[in-house]
């Protein structure tokens, strides 16, 4: 491989105790009160661990077994999903949580109404559990301006939404309205992430389209609108989404398997009056842990390659670059198609790296890195086998993570200062590695 000195890795595996092959998914989660690496491995439950190795299994998490587990972070709540399981988060104090579906999560006023010269007593119809409760909050004129729900019930599942009737205005006064959410969530709930103050995800059952989205309510990953906030990206032509990423200002990228759309994902407009507008009908993603964001533009793996979506004339229209992995033509062809899904990549300090499974692996055996500045492919590792990565930040220092199908957990140690380096810091888990130049 090229390689430059400072660019070293490091095996923490003596801090990261317990983990147990393989790692399928991996993020930092930040909080107020603490911070944490959540980790997914192969006992099927989540972990933590602190910044100096301090080891914990969240209770009651569970994932299905093998399977690739996406977290998102919403408030603060780390929200994990694997297409198979429900829906579920880890709280700030580091506790697995369910979300109870049924529950009245907020009622809207839709119509303050006028001249009400008292609270309205406000009624939620009854459910299949026990009813939710709700107090009218009144302004200036006798006009509504908000609703407490005081008890938030159960019961409350479906698809349409529970009614809400609130007390007549008096003589000469225009009556109140409102509309409550309930808590719904996505059925086997896949692909996860947070975009403009909102969860997205698709989902792994069968009887669901593959193109269709599902939207959170802003700010509420347990309240969603299964019906009134989702979308169809392609018009059912039949091509599924394999990844989502969040873009410039509120557009989200929608890679779809033969195809590429862009969302504007304004959260001023109803989830159903967003545009969806077709960025290349020819080109799609083959492994949704490919797409990263590179600047102003989005690198992924294609199936003749390395691309790009990028922006032009100043992000008024878009477009997909030509390869840009033409000169490693040669190991790009060795991928090994039967697993191609299974690559996976991050971007870092100017360099776009990405493992692959080369030949008859069945596991990324191969990490590729281009370097943005140079805008050339610098060389690449073998040896390593990453599932997922995660940059974490704890106490403000930026560290690149990866955790292996092996079980092991790795951090780039490109912090140590040259006159600190000993002959054990050019080391790969204690092992010496062999560099070369071509």
């Amino acid at each position: 491989m090229t390689a430059d000195p400072d660019d070293r890795w490091e095996e923490v595996e003596a801090l990261w105790e317990g983990l147990t092959a393989p790692i399928t998914g991996l993020d930092y989660f930040d909080v107020d009160t603490a911070e944490r690496l959540v980790i997914a491995d192969g006992t099927n439950t989540l972990k933590t661990a602190t910044e100096d190795g301090a080891f914990a299994v969240i209770t009651g998490s569970t994932v299905a077994a093998g399977a690739d587990v996406n977290f998102a972070q919403l408030v603060n709540r780390l929200y994990y999903a694997d297409g198979d399981s429900a829906l579920r988060y880890v709280d700030s104090s580091y506790a697995n949580q369910s979300i109870s579906a049924g529950r009245i999560t907020s009622i809207e006023v839709t119509n303050g109404g006028l001249g009400y010269t008292s609270v309205p007593a406000v009624t939620v119809v009854s459910s299949a559990g026990s009813s939710a409760t709700a107090t009218a909050v009144l302004g200036y004129g006798g006009k509504l301006v908000g609703i407490d729900v005081d008890t938030e019930g159960s019961g409350y599942e479906g698809t349409v939404q529970p009614t809400v009737t609130i007390a007549a205005a008096p003589t000469g006064g225009t009556d109140a309205t409102a509309v409550a959410h309930s808590s719904q969530a996505p059925t086997k709930p896949k692909l996860l992430i947070t975009h403009s103050n909102r969860l997205f995800c698709t989902s792994g059952d069968t009887s669901i389209p593959s193109d269709q989205i599902f939207v959170s309510d802003i700010l509420d990953g347990e309240s969603w609108d299964l019906i009134g906030n989702s979308i169809r990206v392609g018009g059912g032509d039949g091509d599924p989404i394999v990844a989502m990423q969040p873009w410039f200002d509120f557009s989200l990228l929608i890679f779809k398997e033969r195809s590429i759309w862009m969302v504007n994902a304004d959260p001023a407009q109803a989830v159903g009056d967003w545009e969806i507008k077709l960025v290349n009908g020819r080109t799609g993603c083959v492994a949704s842990r490919s797409v990263q964001q590179v600047g102003a533009d989005v690198l992924f793996l294609a199936r003749d390659g390395i691309r790009s979506v990028k922006t032009i004339e100043a992000g008024a229209q878009t477009d997909i670059s030509q390869p840009i992995s033409t000169p490693i033509n040669d190991l790009i062809g060795r991928i090994n198609q039967s697993n191609i899904g299974k690559c996976t990549a991050v971007y870092w300090r100017n360099r776009y790296l990405i493992a692959v499974p080369l030949d008859s692996s069945t596991t990324q055996n191969y990490v590729f890195c281009y370097h943005l500045l140079a805008k050339a492919w610098t060389g690449y590792w073998t040896g390593w086998q990453p599932r997922d990565w995660a940059v974490s930040a704890f106490e403000g220092k930026l560290r690149l993570n990866f955790g292996d199908q092996t079980g092991k957990l790795f951090t780039w140690d490109d912090f140590t200062a040259e006159e600190s380096t000993t002959s054990e810091t050019y080391t790969d888990g204690g092992d010496v590695y062999e560099s070369f130049i071509k």
